[in-house]
């Protein structure tokens, strides 16, 4: 497993590093800030690459789900909630995420990847959005793949 902490990147610019003596360079393809997606390119010395599986198959409110993610760099964090609804083409699941979360993967209890977390839950107050660990959107595979072939 990679452990990639990314500074913001522009279209077409390039960054390399170095994890555990594995060398990878990382561009950046195309992103859209609407969605909170970004489509990375990944040259990586390591030639042992493990593929998930994945599901255009959410489910319907009350499927158990697993987050996964890598918050702000302080290691793996995997969580488990269940799915609540869709609103705006986004999912709303009760799994436990972190700020520095967006970009984990959400998966089906048969570890078939579902989505990719996006924003965790926020509650407004008069004076600051105070952030709801609990609650947290994630975009749907079916979204992301239909962003990947426009």
């Amino acid at each position: 497993v990679l452990n990639i902490v990314l500074p913001i990147l522009e279209e077409g610019e390039k960054i390399t590093q170095s994890d555990k003596n594995i060398r990878y360079s990382l561009s950046l393809i195309r992103q859209d800030k609407e969605l909170d997606l970004a489509l990375l390119r990944l040259e990586c010395t390591e030639n042992n690459i493990t593929v998930v599986p994945i599901s255009p198959n959410v489910g319907i409110g009350g499927e158990d789900v697993y987050s996964v993610s890598y918050p702000q760099g302080s290691g793996v964090v995997m969580t488990k909630g269940n799915i609540q609804h869709i609103w705006k083409g986004k999912v709303l699941c009760t799994a436990d995420v972190y700020p520095g979360s967006s970009g984990g993967g959400v998966f089906n209890l048969k570890g078939e990847l579902i989505g990719i977390t996006s924003n965790i839950g926020v509650y407004p107050t008069h004076f600051d959005m105070i952030p709801i660990s609990y609650l947290h959107y994630f975009i749907p595979i079916d979204v992301i793949s239909k962003w990947l072939t426009q």
